[in-house]
């Protein structure tokens, strides 16, 4: 009878037991918005995160090159932005999203 009680105190205690809570995820961007010359340049953006993410655009791909494309938790990313040859002044959204999304 004493193996009986004891094997039920320990199943007791596992059971009342609460489950680690996950951390919500997380971003943050150290550089949101960018005025860039005529001239091309480099842009580092440290994205801190704590969940995989990647970065979509619209039309910028034709003169912004991304260092990476996606990664998981905290990552530099380059953004190389090409000479504007143009008069025409260009404008775009590059998107870093979770990729758990």
């Amino acid at each position: 009878m004493k193996k009986l009680s004891i094997i039920f105190a320990i199943i007791l205690l596992a059971a009342c037991t609460k489950a680690p809570e996950m951390p919500s995820p997380s971003m943050k961007l150290d550089l949101e918005d960018i005025q860039a010359p005529s001239f091309s340049v480099r842009y580092t953006v440290n994205v801190s995160s704590n969940v995989g993410w990647k970065i979509t655009s619209n039309s910028v791909y034709e003169w912004v090159t991304p260092s990476l494309n996606e990664a998981r938790g905290t990552a530099d990313v380059v953004l190389e932005v090409q000479a504007n040859t143009s008069d025409k002044e260009r404008s775009g959204t590059i998107l870093i999203q979770s990729d758990d999304n």
